[in-house]
């Protein structure tokens, strides 16, 4: 039986990969119109559960992406580690275009919400990035704030380790938990206190934060800060009304 070399959707042996997801892949925008024309399944996934769509974004290659999407590509496809286009345009390949291609699939209705098999959204990665503008884009699309991955950790938690002002700023403002703590016990004033961020202290004690929530070995802030000679940060906590009597597993 002859094999029909002409089938869009023809699968090749390396790795699944169909004619359009090559052509995604290496920005061939006029084998991609042929194609998309031709009636190719914009959905097809490759052996590790990557689409066109997927591809493309993570070779930042911006033209395909709009035209697959301008084609209605799903745009909530998940490879086999859970992570969604939107995911990898904000965690893998270059720098350069990232947030054009973020406003590009929020544009298509990106679910901003879907976690990968690790529990982290892409709002978690953002914060994880440092990278505000995207926060910010995610945001104004109403992100969940208070998503927590599978050690227990919010995007608040990770800003506020590390020492992200600004990002603290915009999850207090989108009402972020202040008190969610990470499967160890650690809040995000836990963290800010423990690595010296005392900016980051005191909007969380702005935002009503509790000064005595201890971690599983009974640490608070307070331990944490006074162990790590923060006296600025003592003295903070301590107006705050810290109790100086919890003591940890040490006594």
């Amino acid at each position: 039986m002859a094999t029909n070399y002409a089938e869009p959707d023809y699968f090749g042996e390396e790795g699944g990969k169909t004619p359009l997801y090559i052509a995604s892949q290496y920005g061939d925008s006029t084998i991609v119109e042929m194609l998309l024309n031709a009636n190719a399944d914009m959905n097809i996934a490759n052996e590790w559960g990557q689409t066109p769509l997927f591809i493309a974004i993570y070779e930042r290659r911006s033209t395909i992406v709009q035209m697959l999407l301008n084609a209605n590509a799903d745009v909530n496809i998940a490879n086999e580690k859970g992570e969604t286009p939107l995911y990898v345009a904000i965690t893998g390949g270059p720098w350069d275009g990232r947030s054009t291609i973020v406003e590009m699939l929020l544009n298509a209705n990106a679910d901003v919400n879907i976690a990968n098999e690790k529990g982290a959204t892409p709002l978690y990665e953002a914060c994880n990035r440092r990278d505000s503008t995207i926060v910010e884009m995610l945001l104004n699309v109403n992100a969940d704030v208070n998503i927590a991955n599978i050690d227990g950790e919010t995007p608040l938690n990770i800003a506020s380790s590390k020492g992200l002002s600004t990002i603290v700023e915009m999850l207090l403002n989108a009402n972020a938990d202040v008190n969610i703590a990470t499967n160890y016990g650690a809040t995000p004033l836990y963290w800010a206190s423990r690595r010296g961020h005392s900016t980051i202290v005191e909007m969380l004690l702005k935002s009503n934060a509790d000064v005595n929530i201890a971690t599983n070995y009974a640490k608070t802030p307070l331990d944490v800060a006074s162990s790590m000679g923060y006296t600025t940060i003592v003295e903070m906590l301590l107006n705050a009304n810290a109790d100086v009597n919890i003591a940890d597993f040490d006594g």
